[in-house]
């Protein structure tokens, strides 16, 4: 292989990466914010995948209670345009929602590239 072809299939791979990476970043879909984030999350029973395939439900209430499919309850708030929630007892998780679908949404950690499958019911 001359050096241009090697310069060539490099920059090919670079491009085929860098097309990957905004496919990705499209299936995010929009990032919600404030208000939104409370349309969408408060009031129906939603249904959870981590990333690593534990699967959850959760309620969470106007007046700012969580209950979640094990029994536990505690809080949510929202913390600028991010969505925080905290087990009696545990520690506040804040992660940003992006809305992937009709009632679908994900809920990325700060700093994380992956985070729960959210549907509302």
């Amino acid at each position: 292989m001359t050096k241009s072809m090697a310069l060539l299939t490099a920059a090919g791979i670079v491009a085929a990466a860098l097309v990957g990476i905004a496919a990705w970043a499209d299936d995010m879909g929009p990032q919600l914010k404030g208000d939104e984030i409370i349309t969408a999350l408060v009031g129906p029973k939603l249904t959870g995948v981590s990333p690593k395939g534990q699967a959850w439900t959760a309620r969470y209430k106007a007046d700012g209670t969580a209950q979640w499919g094990d029994g536990s309850a505690g809080t949510w708030r929202l913390k600028g345009d991010q969505f925080c929630d905290q087990p009696a007892g545990g520690q506040d998780v804040c992660v940003s929602v992006f809305k992937a679908g009709d009632r679908q949404y994900r809920f990325v950690p700060s700093g994380a590239t992956k985070g729960s499958v959210v549907t509302a019911e």
